[in-house]
């Protein structure tokens, strides 16, 4: 397959935090609420009416979170990771 390949580093603790700073959380997709109906929010287990969500495609389909030396977390799908952490979800990551 021909074309570029792009391999960036953002400064940041983990991807978490780097959905929550408004200056890079476009790299891992952005996110912004959604309010939800009364019926919408009652199907919720926490009954919540206002949720975070990912506003587009991530610009990067892997991550890795870089904190040691050698210890590193490996995001194989950015999209999913991003999902479940909006969602509440366990977050599928290997440590490297």
């Amino acid at each position: 397959q021909r074309g570029i390949r792009i391999i960036a580093a953002v400064h940041g603790g983990s991807l978490p935090m780097l959905l929550h700073d408004p200056e890079r959380a476009a790299l891992a997709g952005g996110c912004h609420t959604v309010l939800l109906s009364g019926q919408e929010a009652n199907r919720r287990k926490d009954k919540q009416k206002s949720v975070l969500m990912r506003m587009h495609e991530p610009m990067f389909g892997v991550a890795v979170e870089m904190h040691e030396r050698n210890r590193w977390i490996l995001h194989r799908n950015v999209r999913q990771a991003v999902d479940c952490y909006f969602k509440r979800q366990y977050i599928t990551a290997e440590e490297l």
